[in-house]
This record gives structure tokens, C-alpha cells and sequence, in this order.
């Protein structure tokens, strides 16, 4: 196999510098009586040992390389199972609903960002659960996605849990980690618009949960 750079492999190299390591003399002929010729170190047991030490380096070298980083794939917006580096910017904290349990999170800005670790392997369905922060005259919510920048869709947000859907091109993303970022038309604190709400929050919209999935067959 031909090492990328056409550099000798590591085996290849450790054998190399074994033709260059002058092995011991012969003794000479006759001995003085009673003296123990000097040993000498055969070049197959040298070879051994080098082609034994630049095995076990490399294998070491290979068993030592960290693991790749696990999938994002969907996030439940939970404390227990969602990565705090996967929230970016723009999120408050995680909340809980305490008629059915569900946990959630508001995008308390017009713009929310994620980071998630993808292996993209073709085109991709983005699905996030999501309810706007719905006030009287509200003008109609929005949820735009952009994945690493790239535009991929635009859907009506209302104000209970519903499922918006956007179809999200294999050319736009990376492997590794691609950023995703969510924009909404209105962010407005509570306090701003109903007359005993003390929340100061900027709130777009909660979202319940977030998917990568593969498109349908």
C-alpha cells in the first residue's frame, strides 16, 4: 500500500533504517584458548524487531484515535438528554408543561441557533414541534430555517404545538458540525402586551422538539 505523499509506510521506513545498522564482526579464526567469541546479533532477529516495534506503534497510534463525535439528530429540549453545546444562542431556559409534563424551550430572540454534529449521507428533513407566542393582533408568525446559512424553507408558525416540516438539501451540509439557525418575524415580552404578566422575556416561539430525519422513500 503507498502511503499518501509517496512516504514510505511506518513498517517500511522502520525496515529501512535496519540496512543501515552494522551488524557485529565475525571473530577471528582461531581464539585464544579459554575466550568467548563476541556474539553475534543475526540480521533476522534485528529485522524482528523492528518490523515487532513499528506493528505495535502503529496499532497503538490507531487504537489511541478519539471516536467521531455522536450524531445531533434530535434534540427533546430536556435538561437530561440535550447537549448544552448543541444551543448556540438566542434559547432560555428549558421549561416543562405542567398540564402533561412535555419540557420545552423558548427562542427568546427573532433568531435562535443550533450547532449539530451531522454525517450527511443525502438530503435531509428537517421536523421541529413548535408553537408561536400568540398576543392579541399578533401578526402572523413565521419560522425561516437556514442551514450553514443557506435558506431551506419557510413555514407559518400558530399558537399551539404543531409540526413544521423543511426539506434540507444534501450540498448544504457538511460533515461534522453545521450550524442551524431559526429566524421568526415577532419576538415580544408578555409584559409588553398583557397588563399582569411580569415576564420581561423577548419570546418567538416554544419549540418542544427538533429532528434530522431522512426523507421518505
Amino acid at each position: 500500500m503507498t502511503s499518501p505523499n509517496n512516504e514510505s509506510p511506518p513498517v517500511a521506513a522502520a525496515l529501512s533504517d535496519v540496512s543501515d545498522v552494522p551488524l557485529a564482526a565475525s571473530p577471528p579464526a582461531a581464539s585464544t584458548a579459554g575466550r568467548t567469541p563476541s556474539r553475534v546479533v543475526s540480521r533476522q532477529v534485528v529485522v524482528g524487531i523492528a518490523l515487532f516495534a513499528a506493528v505495535v506503534g502503529a496499532a497503538g497510534g490507531f487504537f489511541a484515535k478519539p471516536a467521531p463525535p455522536q450524531e445531533t439528530r434530535f434534540l427533546n429540549f430536556d435538561p437530561e438528554s440535550t447537549p448544552a453545546e448543541a444551543l448556540v444562542g438566542g434559547w432560555s431556559n428549558f421549561e416543562s408543561d405542567p398540564g402533561n409534563g412535555n419540557t420545552f424551550a423558548w427562542c427568546a430572540n427573532q433568531n435562535c441557533s443550533l450547532r449539530l454534529q451531522v454525517r450527511p449521507e443525502g438530503d435531509i428533513v428537517i421536523r421541529a414541534r413548535v408553537s408561536a407566542f400568540g398576543f392579541p393582533d399578533a401578526p402572523q408568525q413565521a419560522l425561516s430555517v437556514f442551514v450553514n446559512g443557506t435558506p431551506v424553507g419557510t413555514q407559518p408558525v400558530v399558537g399551539e404545538m404543531k409540526i413544521a416540516t423543511f426539506k434540507a438539501p444534501r450540498a448544504v451540509w457538511h460533515a461534522g458540525p453545521n450550524d442551524v439557525r431559526l429566524n421568526f418575524v415577532y419576538a415580544v415580552s408578555p409584559k409588553s402586551k398583557f397588563p399582569n404578566a411580569e415576564d420581561a422575556r423577548t419570546l418567538a416561539a416554544a419549540l418542544d422538539w427538533f429532528e434530522l430525519a431522512s426523507p421518505p422513500p
